[in-house]
This record gives structure tokens, sequence and C-alpha cells, in this order.
């Protein structure tokens, strides 16, 4: 047995005698020497009791269980504060299409004495015995509490016939070689290697119960000594309460330990996983599809946002004093890398990436003791997916207003007809279901103001537009728009009012500062440089005084308009309510593949 960490023999104070204790253990990953598509599991024993992870299928050789059990355990302690050894067998099986039974491809014997005591979990690294020469590894994070309502045990190491009793299960087994996995074993190691590999096993179970035989013997010849140096004492009865009282303080500290510890199942108890575990869980995340589009349901929080900002608390990734910075980078580099490609939402829509970007970032705004520096650096790349995912959402919506581009750049346009092909785009916009109605606000605004900024560039992009006839039934058509449907283009209505001011601007420059104070001087520039003569300007713009008077400003050629950057995204994410985000449903799947969503949404239940 190899351990990739130091655990702490650091001593807390410890009572001789029979010590009731509570195993705490979880099972992170199995990490296998090649990878492959078969179906594995770990199985455990320890005493009477005994458990199973999922069946589940390795990612990138690693098989992510995350897994949690309890089991109890009664610990014997001598007067040297020596204890007794208490093995924890846990085999890792291999189940494929060619056997009925699973195969055994490493088993490990783990002394659970050796966490006794501890200051919290410990996460190890350990090697399994294999017959294989390339041999997996598991990784697990173990606890071992000492029950306080039960540390006042007096029962005699020497006299407490249990304690030489080699029953409880306590006894190594062996498993058959027929138990084994030996296909690749048999094709790239000897006979000769393999038999000595089952020689060991069975050397290591009879060196364990020699050592254990001693350990009883020893320590029952010191409690012979002890007592014939001095008499028992006489045990005196506690006369202070009748039986009946005593049984009453008894039955109402039973029921106090109880509540206490039902109370305490329900907080998360902080695991420390490896480099490898946390970032394996944090790619099978960040690839799982956690639901089918549309994400968002009325009264319901997004799943996978919850999902992910709980692998995060699991991790512990944002938790400075439980990763270390140069593991922090990597992960968090292939923790947006999957996050950008947009895998968590099954058949998903820009929609859906956008609502899942500004929840998590939502959830990251509840107060919890995450590094304040990972936090912000977290918030800060969410906050550029999520602005660059809305443009994109921008973008998509303003596709169904061609009609409307198309029609209003004709010479002789229809106003009503523009206003109607106008108001029905918008009336299915607010007749959207899978965004929230306070999202549909934010989109609509943000969305005139880049038709806005898309209309100004058209008159940019082509000079054919920039007529002063254009001008008038232009800006007509926003007076109408704004009074009719509440919709303004203030940036569009200043770049009609540089062609109808063109003359009076370029003999005065300054007066675009009232005319036009939102467009950038080279904006305005090239809109004048752009007006063609009509029936009502008959020559073309002199605007020699207007590149003098704003020759800083009009030092660089305005090509293209674009849209302002949308200032709102903090304020939408405000108004999101996290109070739901623990009560979600996730299916017998989620939980197989991801048992940690146990130990967040479901404690009691653990």
């Amino acid at each position: 047995m190899k351990s990739a960490l130091k655990i702490s023999h650091q001593k807390h104070k410890m009572k001789k005698g029979k010590q009731a204790g509570l195993v705490i253990f979880t099972i992170h990953s199995l990490i296998i020497p090649h990878n492959n598509s078969d179906i594995y599991q770990i199985e455990w024993k320890r005493g009477d009791n005994k458990g199973y992870t999922e069946k589940l299928i390795p990612q990138d050789s690693a098989v992510l269980f995350e897994k949690r059990f309890r089991c109890n355990a009664t610990f014997y302690i001598s007067s040297d504060l020596k204890a007794r050894p208490k093995i924890l067998t846990i085999k890792a099986l291999r189940f494929d299409a060619s056997n009925n039974k699973p195969k055994i491809i490493g088993k490990l014997y783990l002394d659970i004495t050796i966490f006794l005591p501890a200051s919290g979990p410990l996460t190890s690294t350990f090697t399994l015995d294999s017959p294989h020469k390339k041999k997996p590894t598991i990784n697990m994070t173990t606890e071992v509490k000492i029950m306080d309502s039960m540390a006042a045990i007096k029962s005699s190491l020497a006299t407490d016939p249990s304690f030489s009793s080699l029953s409880e299960a306590t006894s190594l087994t062996e498993d058959h070689e027929s138990e084994w996995d030996l296909s690749s074993a048999a094709s790239d190691e000897t006979n000769e290697m393999i038999k000595s590999f089952f020689n060991e096993q069975h050397q290591k179970k009879e060196k364990y119960d020699l050592d254990l035989k001693n350990f009883m013997r020893e320590h029952a010849k010191k409690n012979v000594r002890k007592a014939a140096l001095k008499s028992p004492p006489v045990k005196k009865r506690d006369r202070a309460f009748s039986d009946s009282e005593n049984d009453g303080k008894m039955l109402n500290a039973f029921f106090a330990s109880q509540e206490k510890r039902s109370k305490n199942r329900s907080k998360f108890s902080g695991v420390f996983l490896t480099y490898q575990t946390a970032l394996n869980l944090t790619k099978f995340v960040l690839s799982y599809s956690w639901c089918q589009s549309p994400v968002f349901k009325t009264n319901e929080f997004p799943k996978p946002a919850s999902a992910i900002y709980a692998s995060l608390i699991h991790t512990q990734l944002l938790n400075s004093s439980a990763m270390s910075d140069s593991y922090f980078e990597p992960i968090s580099d292939v923790f947006f890398k999957i996050l950008n490609e947009k895998k968590v939402v099954q058949n998903g829509t820009i929609q859906d990436n956008f609502i899942v970007l500004v929840h998590l970032i939502a959830l990251l705004n509840i107060p919890r003791h995450f590094d304040i520096n990972r936090l912000t650096f977290f918030n800060t790349k969410l906050y550029e997916l999520a602005q660059q995912s809305f443009l994109e959402l921008i973008e998509n919506f303003i596709e169904n207003f061609e009609e409307f581009f198309a029609e209003i750049s004709k010479m002789d346009f229809d106003v009503e007809k523009v206003i109607q092909i106008f108001s029905k785009e918008l009336q299915q916009i607010n007749q959207i279901t899978d965004f929230p109605k306070y999202f549909i606000d934010y989109l609509i605004k943000h969305l005139i103001c880049s038709i806005d900024s898309k209309l100004v560039d058209s008159m940019i992009q082509n000079p054919i537009f920039c007529t002063f006839s254009n001008a008038m039934r232009w800006n007509s058509l926003i007076t109408m728009m704004t009074n009719e449907l509440k919709v303004d283009f203030p940036m569009f209505k200043q770049a009609n009012s540089v062609i109808m001011m063109s003359q009076g601007i370029c003999n005065e420059p300054q007066l675009c500062e009232e005319v036009a104070y939102n467009l950038p001087k080279n904006a305005i520039l090239k809109i004048l440089k752009n007006q063609a003569p009509d029936e009502f300007i008959f020559q073309a713009n002199n605007t020699l005084n207007f590149i003098d008077y704003y020759l800083d400003d009009c030092k660089t050629e305005c090509n293209c308009f674009n849209a302002p950057n949308f200032e709102g995204l903090g304020e939408m994410v405000s108004l999101i309510n996290t109070s739901q985000w623990k009560f979600i449903k996730f299916s017998d799947q989620d939980l197989s593949n991801f048992s940690f969503l146990k130990e967040i949404f479901y404690p009691l239940n653990v």
C-alpha cells in the first residue's frame, strides 16, 4: 500500500479502552492503466458493513465515482494509546462482455487506524495490489471520528472478550485466483510473476494475523501485571438519581445525541480533491448534457447553472487554502474552454447558453468563503462570455428584422407598412417563453439600440441613402414610431439631422454639438461626404472647415458604425432570484454519474 500523501499522526487526546467511531470516506476516482469502454465498480467491506459504488465507464482512464460512505467501527485503544488494526478492504472490479461475473483488477487493505485521530478529512492516493505490471490507483478522502456520546465506555481491554477474538471479520480474506482479472497479466507478465503475486497476498494475510495475535497477547500481559500490583477498585453506584431517573437521563441524552447528529448531517463537509480528480470532474461536469433545450422554465432555476456551481463548491476550485495556484490555473483554463463549447444543454441555443452564464454569475454573487482574487477572475471571465453570448443573441434577433431593413431602404417606402412589420417582430419577441420577462425587457432595449446603430451604419456604407429627401421621410417615420410604438432611434434621427442641416454644419462645424451630440465626429464627416445632391441640395458638401475644426477627431476615417457596448448586464444579473438554486430535480442518471450532488442538494439522504 503506497500513499501519495503523508498522513498526519498528530495524536489528539485519546482514552484507552473501547471507543465507538464513525468512519467517513469518499471514493473520488479510480485511475486505470489503460483506457477502455468496460464498466468499473468499487466494492468495500469493513467488519459487518459493506457497500459499493455505481457502475461507471472511464473518462480518459479515470472512473469518477465521487461516492461517499459511512460505517461504524469499534476501536480498541491500549494504555500506551496504540490501536488494534482495523482493516477496510477495497476491491476494484471490472465488468466486460466476456464474463458474467466481475473480475478483480486491484485490491487494497487499508488500516483505518492510521487516520485515528486526525484533525480532519485527509485525501490520499493509494496504489492497489494487482498482478498487473501497471497497477490501478484509487483516490479517496478518509476521516475517522470518535463519537463523544460513546467515549465513556469503560470495558477493560483484558476482560473484553471481543478484544481477543478474531471474529468481526478483522482477519484478512483471500480471493481465489479465478476471481482476478488476469487478461492482460497473462500476456504481459510471466506465469512466475503472477504466482509471486498470489504468494505475496498469502504472506501478507499470515503476517497480519500474526501481528494481530502478538498485539493482543502483549497488551493482555501488561494488564495482568497491572492487576497484580493493585486491587481492583470497588465500584460505587451513583445514588444521586433513582433507577427511573437514571433511565430518563440516559434516554434524553440519546435523543439529544440523535438530534445533534441529524443537524450535522445537513452540513456539507469539505473534501479535498487531488488535482487529477478535480480536473476530471470539471471536464465531466461541463461536457455533460444536464437538460434539453429550452433551459429556462418558469419558476425553475436552470439545472446546468446549479450543477456547475455545485461542482465549484465540491472541487473547492475557488478556495485558495484547499487548492494551490499551480492547480487552479490549469483547471480554470479547462473550465472556461469547455464551458465555451456549450455542451451542458442538449440541442442548446444561443438563448440557453446566455441563460446558463448569467445564472452562474448570479450564484457566484452569493456570499461564500471563496478567495476574492479567484472569484474576481471567474466573474470577469464569465461576464466576457455572457457579453459575447448576448451580442450573438442580438445578432440572431436582428436577422428577423431583415424585411424591415429592406422596406425602409426603398426610395418610396410605405410608412404604415414599415411600422406594421416592425411591430409584428417586436410582438413575437415579447411572447418568447424561454426567457424571464425582465430579460425580455433588456433584450428589446438593446435590440432597438442595435437596430438604431445598424441604420446609421447603412448610411455610412451606402452613399446613395444619404439624400435630403430620404432624411425627411426617415425623420417622419421615426416620429410616428415614437408616437405609436414608443420606440426611438436617437442616433439614426441625429444622422438624418446632419443631412438636413449639412450646409449649416459645413459653415459652422460647432453646430453638430447640438444636432448630433451622440455621433462621433468622424461618423458625421463620413455622412457629410456621402450626401448626394438632389432636388433640395444642388451641390456636394464642402467639408474643409469641418475637418479643420475637428482635425484630431477626424484623423481616422469612419468605415462602419457599431452598436455601443451593452452596460445593463450587471443590472440584469442583480434581478435573478438565486434562492431556488438548490430546489433542482436531478434524474437518477445525474445522481449516479455525479454522487457529490447528493451531498449538496440532498444531504439528509446521504
